[in-house]
């Protein structure tokens, strides 16, 4: 006898799969750069569908499985593999959302535009195992379609297998700050720390709902409010929502915007009033809390816009924003002030002009705020 052991069918088997792995890492090795070339494509692919389809992201970012990584999975006792087609996440893609309600929407577009394995796919948001903290993302592998893979610039990306794993920012939160801890089972972390990790999860959870809610309810309210405005402006308090109504109905805000353009010569270059949430500030720094004082105002004051505008004007002004008129009415209510310290603190507040001109562009506002005094 020699000494020697048998050697066992699981010891052969063992054998076999490290030379297997060599060859895998070769195959790998050597088709890094096509699988880099997959996921950027798929990253703007992904990018373009979710834009076509209404779903506005966080980020889509994407990445492909390093060498090195290769090595580690391929090496693992619970890992076995005869084909590199059948390693599902040499290529990755993250998609995050800023509302968990749009994972689902998402994974609509995923179903519809890529072949997707049922078997290699899972849900994770559906189940929590017992031994692990937190919630988890909705996770697709997925292949290019026939019909995509037959168009020229597509087609080398054929067999190719995409592990997507879509979640929203606090899901993607957490999942980071999970990581950086090191601890994905509960079982060795002590207990009054295991309390804590579920409370912040739970915490999340519910924060991810609320946002979906608020949501949900900001757009049933600006659905209405243009509605509401025309039966009781008074009770409609003044916001972004209620402001950009305006411009949808017969207004008096409206009507100074078309005021103010036709006396500079201008026109409305976009409907994107970019600028509207300060116009909402700066009104309520003038005690403007609801619509109904706001057209009241407009109206009121529209020969002192008219004015002002005929003052400062120079030139023509050319495209503007929508909330031209609100702009420089926000200018006469400074004026009407008939102070310096007030027309000063609203300019330094709101950062209007340099350091260096804003003595210049108080005292002629002021001018014109003692001039229509003057007048009336």
């Amino acid at each position: 006898m020699t000494g020697r052991i048998p050697r066992t069918d699981r010891q052969l088997k063992m054998t076999i799969s490290m030379q297997r792995q060599l060859e895998l890492l070769d195959q790998y090795k050597k088709s890094q750069g096509t699988f880099s070339d997959f996921t950027a494509t798929l990253s703007v692919l992904i990018t373009t569908l979710l834009g076509s389809s209404g779903i506005q992201v966080h980020t889509v970012t994407h990445r492909f499985k390093s060498y090195e990584s290769l090595a580690g999975k391929l090496s693992r006792p619970d890992k076995t593999y005869d084909l590199l087609t059948e390693i599902t996440d040499l290529a990755g893609i993250r998609i995050t959302t800023y509302f968990a309600g749009d994972v689902d929407r998402i994974a609509k577009v995923l179903e519809r535009e890529f072949q997707v394995d049922p078997n290699a796919s899972v849900d994770k948001r559906k189940y929590i195992e017992p031994e692990r903290f937190g919630y988890s993302s909705l996770h697709y592998v997925v292949e290019l379609s026939a019909a995509r893979t037959n168009l020229s610039e597509y087609s080398k990306y054929q067999g190719l297998k995409c592990e997507i794993q879509v979640r929203s920012i606090l899901q993607h939160a957490w999942a980071e700050i999970e990581h950086d801890l090191g601890y994905k089972s509960a079982a060795g972390v002590p207990i009054d720390i295991r309390r804590r990790f579920a409370r912040v999860a739970s915490l999340l959870e519910l924060a991810d709902d609320e946002f979906s809610h608020i949501r949900v309810t900001l757009k049933e309210y600006e659905a209405t409010v243009a509605a509401k405005i025309s039966q009781s402006p008074t009770d409609v308090s003044l916001d972004l929502a209620s402001f950009r109504a305006l411009y949808e109905i017969d207004s008096h805000v409206e009507r100074l915007d078309q005021l103010v353009l036709s006396i500079g010569n201008g026109r409305i270059g976009s409907q994107d009033d970019l600028r509207a949430d300060t116009l909402v500030e700066r009104l309520h720094s003038f005690g403007v809390a609801n619509i109904g004082q706001l057209e009241h105002i407009a109206q009121r004051e529209v020969e002192a816009v008219s004015a002002f505008v005929a003052l400062w004007v120079e030139e023509e002004l050319g495209p503007v924003s929508r909330g031209i008129g609100i702009f420089y009415l926000l200018y006469v209510l400074a004026a009407s002030t008939k102070s310096k310290t007030s027309i000063e603190e609203y300019l330094t507040k709101f950062n209007i002009g340099t350091d260096e001109d804003r003595p210049m562009l108080i005292d002629k506002i002021l001018e014109f705020g003692l001039s229509q005094s003057g007048a009336d």
